[in-house]
């Protein structure tokens, strides 16, 4: 028995984490950033190719960041990669919980209404993120969009999850 804790204690880190949550996000839900540095380097980034064409920076809102950061996890854990809210289902399928905008509103404060978000998965590092943001017109719109005023991102990364590294943006007006 003291060798199958063993066993089971060095094996552990190398599972999946099962999602903890299910069904439609409350909004309080406070997932935790693996890589806050990350998180602030896609800000600086971002507020980087948005001063190139002279749009105010976008400010930083915690809510947001809960949102992006609870779509991250989602995604991992259930492993799927859609702007869409999903359970995966005990035979492997996904069943759509809510869309993006259902989602966000959860986690938006009143005085932010949710406008857009970005999703990535793969990208190791932010410069790598923002380059394929950015070399997406959809995305890069999103980026550049004069109305944003609030970004909330998230960075999870999960090893051994489908594609490891996972990326969102929210933004808001």
């Amino acid at each position: 028995m003291k060798y199958l804790n063993l066993i089971l204690c060095l094996c552990l880190p190398y599972f999946v984490p099962a999602q903890i949550f299910k069904g439609l996000p409350t909004g309080k839900e406070r997932i935790e950033s693996s890589r806050k540095d990350f998180e602030r380097e896609v800000l600086q980034l971002v507020n980087k190719e948005r001063k190139k064409r002279k749009l105010k920076a976008l400010l930083w809102n915690t809510q947001l960041a809960y949102a992006a950061r609870y779509h991250a996890k989602d995604m991992a854990t259930d492993e799927y990669f859609d702007h869409s809210t999903k359970d995966r289902l005990p035979n492997g399928r996904h069943k759509t919980i809510c869309d993006v905008f259902e989602r966000l509103d959860k986690f938006s404060e009143a005085r932010i209404f949710s406008s857009a978000e970005n999703i990535a998965a793969g990208e190791n590092t932010p410069k790598q993120v923002m380059k394929s943001w950015m070399s997406s017109k959809l995305h890069k719109r999103n980026i550049l969009d004069k109305e944003a005023k609030y970004i909330g991102i998230g960075y999870v990364e999960i090893r051994g999850s489908y594609y490891e590294d996972y990326w969102v943006q929210c933004f808001g007006l």
